[in-house]
């Protein structure tokens, strides 16, 4: 069978509220405690093969379940699953013929182990949102455990056992307009998988998807939005979590990336997903304001400092810096645990995994629009870029980002394409973004640091040293618009 269901974390402080919730109201809870002890081999074959493997205690009973398939984008969690009731704590490999696990390794059940434990508090009510719709909804407290270490577990997971997925999000987000839910893609076994290998959490890269040129247009949509979900989820956990500013980084990159695939496809959108573009963008300058203190802080500042060759007074702007900063993630770290954002995470994921609707008889292929879109951008950039020494700096930034939504739009639609022709056109899209980028921190830092109000000599020096940098940025990137104008387009 498949499981279908939606996981959404919770702050412990938020239980009693939860409890209280108007969506559960007049449904008594059951309460149950439950241990999970999950198997793998030593080299943890399962997990590297997108599977789980659990026996589950509940009261006197045990319960073997296979869960298996990659999924969690936007907290939903749609997996096959095989249980089976079992008499004591011991595994069933005959239970798990012609499953998942069976096909992997025909050595695989010999070598399994216990590798984590899992126990939890589980309260369940049983909700039917809408006339032939049934939910579980599950809260569930407690930890993961391997050895000593330890992760506590505190998250709510809405199952659906009958009816409309559609009803199960329109009931998660009526719960998360209430209560502080964030949609999320951490399963239990994850939390057990990092303590078993001491995984710390770690940025996360862009991913490049591949599209088959087969695929109608909204289709190609929702994989790119659905990869740039992906990866602002597994950035956002260590941005609440840690003050490593790559994690900051990489979720911003994560929300352009989707802001630039709903402006991509726009025509073939829901109508609502004009509002979720206005939405993102609020988020992603939080986000980005957060990014140009990490930016002014930790590579325009030291070299500025070097050069003005006081180290005095180069710490004392750094110390002046730490404000300012911090308030900037904290904003950044609101706006990700806001309800707004919840709601709009639910939203997105509800359209991406409901049904395609049929493209109309006239439309274009998927190699035809990119083809277009691809050349219809290149051409705006290259036009837009003449004499960008003699531009202003807003000028600039507005070629920086006709550059940056270009190389999206070529990454989303690299597979389509010759992989040799594009990765040269990226590479030379990529160095006009590098010197475009630079100049723009260089203006960044001089309104940042204006508002320090840095002693007048060092303002002066500044301003000198990062003007310098601006212009000779700006002639390099001249030369580099030149030589991508005469590359060979990948798309002809």
């Amino acid at each position: 069978m498949t499981e279908i269901e939606l996981k959404l974390s919770l702050s412990p402080a938020d239980v009693a509220a939860f409890r209280r919730a108007g969506p559960l109201s007049g449904v008594r809870p059951t309460r149950r405690k439950l241990t999970s002890i999950y198997y793998d081999t030593p080299d943890c074959e399962l997990q590297k093969a997108g599977m789980a493997l659990r026996l589950r205690k509940s009261g006197r009973t045990w319960t073997q379940t296979l869960k298996g398939g990659t999924s969690g984008t936007g907290g939903l969690h749609e997996r096959h699953e095989w249980e089976t009731e079992r008499p004591d704590a011991t595994i069933d490999l005959a239970a798990l013929e012609g499953t998942m696990l069976d096909k992997a390794s025909g050595t695989v059940g010999e070598r399994l182990r216990p590798a984590f434990t899992v126990e939890f508090q589980r309260e369940t009510w049983d909700i039917e949102p809408v006339p032939g719709t049934r939910v579980e909804v599950a809260l569930d407290r407690g930890q993961a455990s391997v050895g000593g270490d330890t992760d506590s577990v505190c998250e709510v997971e809405i199952e659906l056992k009958e009816g409309d997925r559609a009803a199960a999000f329109d009931f998660a987000r009526a719960l998360a307009a209430e209560i502080s839910l964030h949609p999320s893609s951490v399963t239990k076994a994850e939390r057990g998988y990092r303590l078993l290998r001491h995984e710390a959490l770690q940025p996360v890269k862009s991913r490049r998807v591949t599209l088959d040129p087969g695929m109608d247009v909204e289709q190609a949509a929702r994989a790119l939005v659905a990869a740039s979900l992906e990866q602002l989820q597994a950035n956002e956990e260590g941005v609440l979590a840690t003050n490593d500013p790559e994690f900051v980084h990489q979720a911003r990159v994560g929300l352009r990336r989707m802001r630039s695939a709903l402006r991509i496809f726009r025509e073939v959108l829901p109508p609502e997903a004009e509002a979720w573009r206005a939405d993102l963008g609020e988020l992603a300058r939080t986000l980005g304001e957060a990014r140009d203190w990490d930016v002014f802080a930790t590579e325009t500042l030291p070299p500025l400092a070097r050069a003005f060759g006081d180290p005095v007074m180069g710490k004392r702007i750094a110390r002046r810096v730490s404000a300012p900063r911090k308030k900037a993630l904290e904003q950044a770290r609101a706006a990700l645990l806001a309800k707004s954002f919840a709601a709009l995470v639910l939203d997105l994921t509800k359209w991406l995994s409901g049904p395609v609707s049929d493209p109309p008889e006239a439309a274009v292929t998927l190699m035809d629009f990119a083809t277009r879109l691809a050349r219809k951008r290149h051409r705006r950039l290259i036009a837009d870029a003449q004499g960008l020494a003699q531009r202003t700096t807003e000028e600039r930034h507005a070629v920086r980002i006709d550059a940056k939504r270009l190389r999206y739009a070529v990454d989303g639609f690299a597979s389509l394409f010759r992989e040799k022709r594009v990765e040269r056109y990226l590479r030379e899209l990529s160095d006009l973004q590098d010197v475009l980028g630079t100049s723009n921190d260089a203006a960044t830092a001089a309104r940042l640091l204006s508002g320090l109000h840095p002693p007048a000599d060092f303002a002066a020096f500044a301003r000198g040293y990062l003007a310098a940098r601006i212009d000779g940025d700006a002639h390099t990137a001249e030369a580099r618009v030149e030589r991508l104008a005469s590359s060979k387009q990948f798309w002809s």
